[in-house]
């Protein structure tokens, strides 16, 4: 059974192949919202699996698949500093970051609105990637890690926000066996469940290292993260900034601001959200590998040698792999002893022959002269007193009505189906 594949190529060095995918990637995820992970072949959950071409065969199929593991920690010693505009009555909010190996790094963040999980980077020339959350975000100890308290300076709007939390996220990936149903292509189970259901909050700091996946392309995904398109939603309380898409996918899949505003949640627990993350990244990865980027042209433009050859191919993240398909059949073997189904045979036979005296139709007059009656009970006597009188004459010449007597007195021969006897006939007649 062949498995599916997609035209490109690989260089040897995923690092030079993983800047020209840079503007590839950024046009690409405009396609996330319309992913669903549950109908999408080869996504589940977080999870990328390996798809088998289309054929005939039903059962399940065993193939390879990657699960994306996100695991945050929060950081440490991060203070903010929120500065008035005079002129707007707005202010700027600063956040200041200590590390163990860099003194201070200050970095600019508009107000979050609040419910709001995104993604921003240092003002550093070599900054790093952070995540912030205007909701509370607490581990499977009911603990609370990262927090920063805003503290609103005098003159400015108040943004209804006095507290945030700074943590950093990293990505493993997890080589899992997937069991597919053949014909629809869908996962029924994966092996092993990375699903989490606890996670602890652990400290962290900015400058800090995390370990490799082995494919760059995998480990640039805060990059891709941080480039997805934004969309019309604020993000900030004053409308300069727009959450992206990423933010919208968190949005709805945490509940962040539901329709029913009564039911505004309080807080995030750790593992939804790193289940979240994990499933974010695995769509994010599908999109790149599945959705071609627009490609725009300058309209009135002289250039004559655009054509559609230079769109270029979906990425190719995973190298392939040998997949090996086993097609399940379902085998049955009845062992029976002869001894045994010769004797129940004969004795069917013989159940048959004896049956057959009793099964084969009868004529109407075989009825009438062989109906046997095998008592003779009231009911009984009072039908042969009625239709037979000549009886109480016969039965009075008995004293003693025993069986001898009665036999010697002599039997009359009646039936219960037949012509009815009338008064003026003989008994001999019956």
């Amino acid at each position: 059974m062949n498995m599916s594949s997609y035209n490109g190529t690989t260089n040897d060095d995923l690092s030079n192949y993983v800047l020209t995918a840079e503007s590839y990637i950024q046009e690409s995820l405009y396609y996330l919202p319309y992913v669903d992970g549950s109908t999408s072949i080869g996504l589940t959950g977080g999870t990328l699996y390996d798809v088998p071409k289309t054929n005939a065969a039903t059962g399940t199929l065993t193939v390879d698949a990657t699960a994306f593991n996100v695991t945050c920690n929060f950081l440490q010693n991060v203070t903010a500093l929120r500065t008035a505009i005079q002129l707007s009555g707005q202010s700027e909010l600063f956040l200041i970051f200590k590390g163990d190996e860099i003194s201070q790094v200050e970095t600019l963040l508009e107000p979050p609105q609040p419910g709001v999980i995104s993604v921003s980077k240092s003002d550093e020339p070599n900054g790093f990637y952070y995540f912030y959350s205007s909701i509370p975000i607490v581990d499977s100890n009911n603990n609370t890690g990262g927090v920063v308290d805003l503290d609103p300076p005098r003159g400015s709007f108040d943004f209804n926000l006095s507290s945030l939390q700074c943590f950093r996220c990293f990505l493993s990936v997890v080589q899992q066996t997937a069991l597919l149903d053949v014909e629809t292509k869908k996962v029924v189970a994966l092996y092993p469940e990375l699903v989490k259901n606890t996670s602890v909050w652990h400290p962290g700091y900015p400058e800090q290292t995390f370990p490799t996946t082995g494919n760059p392309l995998f480990d640039e995904w805060e990059s891709w993260y941080s480039n997805f398109p934004d969309s019309e939603a604020p993000r900030d309380v004053f409308g300069l900034t727009s959450s992206s898409l990423a933010d919208l996918y968190l949005i709805k899949k945490l509940n962040l601001h539901p329709v029913n505003q009564t039911s505004i949640p309080s807080t995030v627990t750790l593992h939804d959200l790193e289940n979240a993350l994990s499933e974010l990244v695995a769509t994010m990865f599908w999109t790149i590998g599945h959705i071609a980027p627009t490609y725009q042209v300058q309209k009135n433009s002289t250039n004559g040698t655009f054509s559609l050859d230079d769109v270029k191919s979906p990425l190719v993240l995973l190298p392939g792999r040998n997949t090996t398909a086993n097609e399940q059949s379902v085998k049955v073997r009845l062992d029976l002893n002869i001894i045994a189904v010769s004797i129940g045979l004969g004795g069917s036979v013989v159940l048959i022959l004896l049956s057959l005296q009793h099964s084969l139709p009868r004529t109407r007059h075989e009825v009438e002269q062989d109906l046997p009656i095998d008592g003779t009970g009231l009911l009984h006597a009072i039908w042969l007193y009625r239709n037979h009188p000549e009886l109480e004459l016969l039965l009075e010449q008995v004293e003693d009505p025993t069986d001898y007597n009665l036999r010697q007195a002599g039997m009359v021969r009646t039936r219960l189906v037949g012509n009815r006897l009338s008064k003026t006939e003989s008994p001999e007649s019956s």
